[in-house]
């Protein structure tokens, strides 16, 4: 059985720690995913809008708003897609946005109150 020094060892380590922090962020840009961010205010009152629903149409990607209304949905496929947003007791809106790849998009939503 032969021995690897343990200078080795630890520079094969480090090699490997820095290979996927340079390489991850390349592979999800490669792999052609971006980020929608946004936020959902009450029409008329211009509130924040906190427990609505997004969601990326035809997929599985969604986030619900914070208390300031805001949201962030990762991991989205980069190209054109439709956004949705709605809420109980408001109007359902959906929304075109262009994801890059390896970038971020904004996809702001004014919901109308319903009777």
């Amino acid at each position: 059985m032969s021995r690897v020094p343990i200078g080795a060892m630890n520079r094969l380590c480090w090699f490997t720690a820095v290979t996927l922090v340079v390489i991850g962020p390349l592979q999800l840009a490669a792999q052609g995913v971006g980020t929608i961010r946004g936020r959902v205010i009450e029409a008329g009152s211009q509130r924040a809008l906190p427990d609505a629903q997004i969601s990326v149409v035809g997929s599985t990607a969604a986030a619900v708003t914070n208390l300031k209304g805001e949201y962030v949905i990762t991991g989205v496929a980069a190209g054109e897609r439709q956004v949705r947003a709605r809420r109980l007791g408001y109007t359902r809106v959906v929304s075109t946005a262009t994801v890059p790849a390896g970038g971020e998009v904004r996809a702001d939503f004014q919901l109308t109150q319903t009777a």
